[in-house]
């Protein structure tokens, strides 16, 4: 079993150095691509009649396939072998047929070489093909799926580059995520039994790591498959922990969508305490969080948001299991004041919406681990049964290293995006159309008494006149003597009477 070290991490060193970086392209560029085993390292799982690997495979690509994301499917073993045949060898290609998959499955075959020994296993070669025949620049989600045994007779230098290999992976940023399957499938062969193999997802790309991470979420369909949750490979040191919350405020509420915190209902124009309770799941398998200290910080690059402050209690975290989740948490918010937006665009709006960045840290973190997954992974590999202090020599020696890698981890880094929404009084805008609307009656009104004629009694000379008469409007009057006087109307009071000289 210790060839298993040797092989996945030769398999995972020619993915790094065979692939190109990903080609730059359209959102629809991704692609998957499902390798499966055929050499004689496999033959129990091809011969045997119970065997349940094309079933098992199908219900994969099934369960996998997201929507318009085309699907390949292709058995690999060593190039160059059995003429007239390539490795990887292309069953299927095209969007997600089910009966075409199954009856590509069943034409996967043990070949054999011209000396009609079995095909041997070239990982790198059919990595190298993948890139170069199958993928072409594309991003996207490649399946593994294999019993992690290489051919018997790899030469000495690939365990000497294992350690060489594995670097080049953690450094590659190509490969953006990696997780795995063990799985206890018990089959009989003509010369050897098996109990078990193991799925590998890689990720290639961004874009094929938020493929992966829709495909892996919890609940999702593909997850049905398998009996526990998968082992996180890459990245180790980002996203330890996803946050569960809801709001402990009346009238603000909260949830996680998506990875971004979405907060509603702030009271804005005051600063205000936010505080959101819950819990946190440890993104981790199989690895229980035996303990993290918890610090929490706050970034915003909008100025009305960049005095906030954040914080989480309890400031340790304990004995969170595998992919379990936390006890209690709270997550406090500390928000400045945030006025309305300048203008009359804002005392017409009644909210706003601000960004920032949650930061939460573990430190110091020491890992334990799940029981029951030492005890599957001792039962595909046929050992006995291991006690809890033999858990991580358990792992090394039936397992490729990169499942060990954790014991590198001390600190891990979540980053979660925040949008939160603040509400303003609507007395400002209530006011405003008041005001606006005293305005407009003014306005009515002295346009309507502008227009009406009025009736006074003005007094010209030595008598008195009754006239009808518009604000602003001028006449000329004269009494029975000849006095003449100019008479004004006004929007207010009496008209004005100007005598004239002659």
């Amino acid at each position: 079993m210790r060839k298993l070290a040797s092989f996945f991490l030769s398999l995972i060193a020619a993915f790094v150095l065979a692939a190109p970086a990903p080609a730059s392209g359209g959102a629809g560029a991704v692609e998957q691509v499902f390798l499966i085993q055929n050499s004689g390292w496999m033959e129990p799982f091809y011969l045997d009649p119970k065997s349940p690997l094309r079933a098992f495979v199908g219900s994969l690509i099934g369960k996998a396939n997201l929507q318009g994301v085309p699907v390949v499917v292709a058995a690999f073993n060593q190039e160059g072998q059995v003429p007239g045949r390539t490795s990887p060898e292309v069953m299927f290609d095209g969007p997600y047929d089910a009966g075409a998959i199954a009856a590509a499955l069943a034409r996967i075959d043990l070949p054999r070489k011209p000396s009609g020994a079995y095909a041997d296993a070239d990982f790198k070669g059919a990595l190298t093909g993948t890139f170069s025949r199958i993928m072409r620049g594309r991003e996207g989600v490649i399946w593994i799926v294999t019993n992690n045994k290489d051919a018997p007779d790899n030469r000495p230098t690939v365990v000497e580059n294992t350690r060489a290999f594995y670097n080049a992976l953690r450094q590659s940023p190509h490969i953006t995520a990696i997780a795995a399957f063990p799985m206890r499938k018990v089959v009989t062969g003509p010369h050897f039994n098996e109990k078990g193999l193991i799925v590998y997802a890689l990720a290639y790309g961004e874009r094929g790591a938020n493929a992966l991470a829709a495909i892996l979420r919890p609940g999702a369909p593909v997850r049905a498959l398998f009996p526990a949750p998968p082992v996180k490979l890459k990245p180790l040191t980002t996203d330890p922990v996803e946050l569960h919350l809801t709001s402990a405020a009346a009238g603000v509420t909260a949830e996680v969508v998506k990875g971004r915190l979405i907060v509603s209902g702030v009271p804005g124009g005051s600063p205000s305490v936010v505080r959101l309770q819950g819990t946190v799941r440890n993104t981790y398998y199989p690895q229980n969080i035996a303990r993290a200290a918890l610090t929490t910080g706050w970034h915003s690059a909008d100025p009305a948001l960049r005095s906030g402050q954040a914080s989480m209690t309890p400031q340790v975290l304990e004995n969170v299991k595998a992919a379990g989740e936390s006890g209690p948490v709270q997550l406090e918010l500390r928000l400045p004041a945030v006025p309305r937006s300048g203008g009359l665009a804002g005392l017409l709006e009644d909210e706003r919406t601000a960004v920032g960045e949650v930061e939460v840290r573990l430190q110091d973190l020491r890992f334990s681990l799940d029981p029951a997954f030492v005890a599957r992974i001792s039962a595909i590999s046929g050992g006995e049964m291991i006690r809890d202090e033999q858990a991580e020599a358990a792992m090394a020696a039936h397992l490729p290293e990169v499942f060990l890698d954790y014991r590198r981890i001390s600190s891990a880094t979540m980053k979660v995006p925040v949008q939160i929404t603040f509400r303003y009084s609507p007395w400002p805008l209530i006011l405003a159309i008041a005001l606006a609307a005293l305005a407009l009656a003014a306005a009515l009104f002295l346009l309507v008494m502008s227009a009406r004629p009025r009736e006074y009694t003005v007094r010209v000379g030595q008598g008195d006149q009754r006239i009808r008469i518009k604000p602003r409007e001028k006449r000329t009057l004269a009494d029975a003597y000849g006095t003449r006087a100019e008479v004004m109307g006004r929007m207010f009071g009496p008209p004005s009477v100007t005598p004239l000289n002659d």
